[in-house]
Order: C-alpha cells, then sequence, then structure tokens
C-alpha cells in the first residue's frame, strides 16, 4: 500500500520512491507473491514478462503471481493462455474472490469482443459453461 502511494503522489520522484520501498519489502520477504504481484503489475511494459519469469521463479505457484500472469497474456490478446493462468490461480486459492473477480471480467471482455464480432448467440451460454467447469 505504501509504494502505491508513493507512486501516486509526486510523479517520477514518488515513482523512484515507490521503487525503493518495494526493493527493500523484496528483500525482506523475497518469496512474498502479492508483492511480486504489484511488481509485475506495475513494471514498464518492456520488463513484464523479465519481472513475471523472476516471480516464478521465486514463488512458483503462489496464486497472485499466477493471476498477474495471466492479466499479462489477457492484456497481449492471448485468450487461451490466460484463460488457463486464471484457472490455475483459483484452483490454487478458490476461497480468494479478488482472483475469481479478475476471471469473470477476463471472461466477460473475452464474450463481449465476440458479441461484437457476430457471436452473439453463443457468447453467454459459453461464458457460464465455463464458469460452471472451473467451479466444479
Amino acid at each position: 500500500a505504501a509504494c502505491r502511494t508513493e507512486r501516486r503522489s509526486a510523479g517520477e520522484e514518488g515513482a523512484k520512491a515507490a521503487e525503493l520501498l518495494m526493493a527493500k519489502a523484496l528483500q525482506q520477504c523475497p518469496g512474498a507473491g502479492e508483492l511480486w504481484a504489484e511488481v509485475i503489475r506495475t513494471a514498464p511494459r518492456p520488463q513484464r514478462k523479465a519481472k513475471s519469469v523472476e516471480a516464478l521463479k521465486r514463488c512458483n505457484n503462489d496464486p497472485h503471481v499466477v493471476c498477474a500472469v495471466a492479466s499479462l497474456f489477457a492484456a497481449d490478446s492471448k485468450v487461451d493462455k490466460a484463460r488457463s493462468w486464471f484457472h490455475r490461480a483459483v484452483t490454487l486459492e478458490p476461497d480468494v474472490g479478488d482472483f475469481w473477480a479478475h476471471y469473470y471480467r477476463f471472461e466477460a471482455q473475452v464474450a463481449a469482443m465476440a458479441g461484437h464480432q457476430g457471436n452473439q448467440g453463443h457468447q453467454g451460454s459459453g461464458e457460464s459453461e465455463r464458469m460452471a467447469e472451473v467451479r466444479k
């Protein structure tokens, strides 16, 4: 939370202060998935892949990292990969609603994109079927 506050506060200086805070936090807790997920989300676009690889090496099955990687795939329009990574996140921690919310939002966006391409009749049932399958 302190990193987010610093990042929002003073422009470039705030961003540098946030990076410093995050570096200190990662030194103290190198296997903290929530911290690594924040690093992935806030890294400049060209560095996100490298940060995600490093995060997966440090804490491979952490659902926060898995969800952040899924979001990267979704942002790059890699639908199948994003879906499998979101599924992995909700399977690892089914009781965390944030992961379900990210997954649902992703599926809703995919369905909306499919609807814009002329698959109006099929979109709703496909989304419902996928979410029901995940819940099993």
